[in-house]
């Protein structure tokens, strides 16, 4: 599967580049998601309120939308998901809906800088219960070294936000780097809904050779299901593409 779902960056930017026409289109049929943790319907908009905390803190609306839904050679379905922050870009994704499982072959960030998931990295499963675990071991990049990214479903829980209450579960995602843990996030998904909370703490070495801890939450303030060309950040391109 690795080697079918690595997209080059020449056809993932093709396939950016093509989105608004391809997303005004009928969007092929696939599974219901009324009880998806995932899911992932054309116009699908979640709006976080997201805060980070470091040397630099800041916060920021930030909006997540299915911008696109297309169908690959394969016959499988392949989604846009762009994520922008008080109206900038801050990264595309493209992720597949196989069977359960939700798969990213490569992302990319405002500039237009491909990551290439080698071999692509399962973020989540459509259903998921306590005490359901996966890894994935690979690399983020060419450059990158090679880690493990271990899943696994804690608990379940009510999760408090602006949009509402939510039964959820709780995904812990640790990152092991080759010397020690480089980061660990908990995600909260609710049925039907998506992701509703998450918040994690990762460490970056400094220029004085010093390891910073760099914390993110986000919460989810409202969601809605609206025409692709409503929605403001499907418009915005990778590096202006």
């Amino acid at each position: 599967m690795a080697s079918r779902r690595s997209l080059s960056r020449v056809l993932a930017i093709a396939a950016i580049a093509g989105a608004a026409a391809v997303a005004c289109q009928a969007a092929p049929a696939g599974p219901s998601s009324q009880e998806s943790y995932y899911p992932l319907e054309l116009g699908e908009q979640w709006v976080y309120d997201t805060r980070v905390y470091g040397t630099q803190s800041r916060s920021a609306v930030s909006t997540t939308a299915v911008c696109m839904i297309r169908l690959d050679e394969d016959g499988d379905r392949l989604h846009l998901v762009s994520t922008c922050a008080d109206d900038t870009l801050v990264q595309a994704q493209f992720v597949y809906q196989l069977g359960d499982e939700i798969v990213e072959p490569v992302i990319f960030n405002g500039d237009g800088e491909a990551r290439e998931r080698q071999p692509p990295v399962t973020l989540a499963h459509q259903r998921m219960a306590v005490g359901d675990s996966w890894r994935w071991v690979g690399r983020s990049g060419p450059d990158d070294p090679e880690r493990t990214d271990l899943y696994r479903v804690a608990n379940r829980a009510r999760v408090w936000t602006e949009a509402g209450e939510f039964e959820a579960v709780r995904v812990l995602v640790t990152q092991e780097g080759p010397n020690a843990t480089s980061a660990t996030v908990e995600r909260w998904y609710a049925p039907g809904v998506g992701l509703v909370r998450e918040a994690g703490v990762a460490l970056f070495p400094t220029a004085d050779g010093r390891v910073a801890p760099l914390e993110l939450v986000r919460t989810l303030k409202e969601r809605a299901i609206l025409p692709v060309e409503s929605i403001p950040c499907c418009s915005k391109r990778p590096g202006g593409a």
